[in-house]
């Protein structure tokens, strides 16, 4: 039997356990999803010698993104918190133990700009962000996928069908915009928890081209091939995933958990199904930052979220006339501040070159009511978004700079 990550051929002998070709037990899915009385059932494992152990240690920052960088999975954590009567997972070391108690009433993501709070059974979230593409998070989903398919599959088969997903996981150079997924993230006020499943397999050609993973915390689209979870995919796919009947039973109704999950995105994002709605996850285009005379009048795709330039141009004379002192608009890789325009705004400040880039960093263009972008005289206009090309129809009060 051979590793899937790094094609040693293995070892499932405890004779040779501390030798490379030693391979240990790898979950389907992270230990940190189930719970700890049932950690050890052989259902949750690979075969024993699909994974070596090197690898499956080297990997094992991955399956820590799928924890700390969702913040539903962060939610899903604190629910399982209070259904097991202890933190989902290993129980670890004391510091561990520790870390995990406090996390049952507050619990970061891993950049800290996101806190999860519990009281009894009332959550609140702090600055979440649900639709945003993070590229740790990608990868520890599509290496779920790895699992499930190698679970059922050959190693020979694998690499020879699914090469593309397995390097994708595995190496540290990556072209993240060729792995979008799609996601239906499960209702925010349902505190339910059960363990992460292959909800369906999506063949096409006899190939599996995409999984659909059933985790507390959404319905994730997965594709196994770079480029193909796209808007034209989930248009002429979405209608046809496979509903909740086979999984509801007189306990527990885990249609409840998602059919209702999609007033996440009414508004701001377009949905892709019937009972199911999925929502695009792209990772975003960096924009090309402006002239220096002037700032794009941009809008946000509500497929994918991306920033896209209108094709209008204003001048940076009438919107930084009236502006008096800095204060922060929308931030965006697109319209940025120059120390000429910070020196208008402020005239009697003299403004250090790592202040202007730093407030780049921090800051968006702001603009005085007169000169509101969302007042002009703009309706039913059109562009295609850059990054997942949807049509984009907008007016002014979607506009910003």
């Amino acid at each position: 039997m051979n590793c899937i990550w790094c094609n040693i051929k293995t070892s499932s002998s405890k004779s040779d356990k501390g030798k490379r070709e030693y391979a240990n037990n790898e979950h389907i899915f992270p230990a940190h999803l189930y719970k700890n009385s049932e950690l050890k059932r052989p259902s949750l494992f690979l075969k024993q010698g699909k994974v070596c152990e090197a690898c499956n240690n080297r990997l094992g920052h991955i399956d820590k993104s799928l924890k700390y960088r969702d913040n539903m999975m962060l939610k899903k954590f604190q629910d399982a918190n209070q259904i097991f009567n202890e933190p989902p997972g290993r129980k670890g070391k004391k510091r561990d133990r520790k870390r995990k108690l406090e996390e049952s009433t507050e619990i970061r993501h891993h950049n800290n700009s996101t806190v999860v709070k519990r009281e009894g059974s009332s959550t609140s979230f702090i600055n979440p962000t649900f639709f945003k593409y993070d590229e740790k998070f990608s990868k520890a989903i599509h290496k779920c996928a790895v699992n499930v398919l190698y679970n059922e599959l050959e190693y020979d088969y694998m690499k020879s069908h699914f090469s593309k997903l397995i390097e994708f996981v595995n190496s540290s150079e990556n072209n993240f915009s060729e792995w979008s997924f799609a996601v239906c993230f499960s209702n925010p006020n349902s505190n339910s928890y059960f363990e992460p499943a292959c909800f369906q397999k999506i063949i096409i050609n006899d190939v599996i081209v995409a999984l659909a993973l059933l985790l507390p915390s959404a319905i994730y689209l997965v594709g196994t091939k770079p480029n193909l979870i796209n808007v034209d995919f989930l248009k002429n796919n979405a209608s046809g995933f496979r509903d909740f009947i086979d999984w509801d039973d007189e306990n527990f109704k885990l249609s409840e958990c998602f059919l209702e999950s999609p007033y996440f995105a009414k508004k701001s994002f377009k949905t892709f199904g019937e009972k199911v709605k999925y929502s695009l996850i792209k990772k975003e285009i960096k924009g090309k930052p402006n002239p220096k005379d002037s700032f794009y009048l941009l809008v946000k795709c509500k497929t994918c979220g991306q920033t896209n330039p209108t094709g209008v141009m204003l001048p940076k004379k009438s919107a930084l006339d009236k502006i008096n002192g800095l204060s922060s608009g929308n931030k965006n890789s697109w319209n940025f501040h120059s120390k000429e325009d910070l020196d208008i705004l402020c005239p009697n400040v003299k403004f250090s070159e790592s202040f202007v880039k730093d407030f780049e960093l921090k800051y968006g263009i702001n603009y005085t009511p007169e000169n509101d972008v969302k007042k002009m005289n703009i309706s039913n206009c059109k562009a295609q978004c850059i990054n997942c090309n949807d049509l984009i129809i907008y007016e002014a009060k979607d506009c910003f700079l």
